[in-house]
């Protein structure tokens, strides 16, 4: 997993040829405005999926993994506690893998957290369980879903 803020977004652009659309959609997109729920950015490829309500607390933190997109998770109020874990290291499996839903989730507990505040983003890739919208407060998120190639 990678934290930072999004004025450094540039550095990650290697990472993935969709980084760079990514960031620059998270620099410019009209964030506040977009309802919540999906919104396409580039077909299947590259897609935003904005939440706006109240998060979970720690004691309710379920580990989620990915095979086909990794997650850029961009806050845009308040605060979120993303918990993480290797994926490897997780093994109490709570729901299969869905290739529908491409989601599997966990019982194992983060083994370490990353506050995730306005303005800063975290990007998880397959290997990276985590367990997002963790908070007492109203987050306010953007999660930009880029298909691996």
């Amino acid at each position: 997993m990678i934290l930072d803020h999004l004025s450094s977004a540039g550095r990650y652009h290697q990472l993935h040829p969709l980084f760079a659309r990514a960031f620059h959609f998270l620099l410019t997109a009209p964030l506040t405005d977009l309802s919540a729920g999906n919104h396409t950015i580039e077909g299947e490829s590259l897609y935003v999926a904005i939440a706006r309500r109240v998060g979970s607390p720690p004691a309710e933190a379920v580990l989620e993994a990915h095979r086909k997109y990794v997650d850029i998770h961009y806050v845009i109020a308040g605060i979120d506690a993303i918990g993480w874990k290797p994926l490897l290291d997780c093994s109490r499996v709570r729901k299969p893998y869905e290739e529908k839903d491409d989601v599997e989730l966990f019982e194992d507990p983060p083994v370490s957290w990353a506050s995730v505040g306005p303005g800063t983003f975290a990007i998880c890739f397959p290997g990276d369980a985590h367990a997002p919208m963790i908070s007492t407060d109203l987050l306010h998120k953007a999660v930009v879903k880029v298909k691996l190639l």
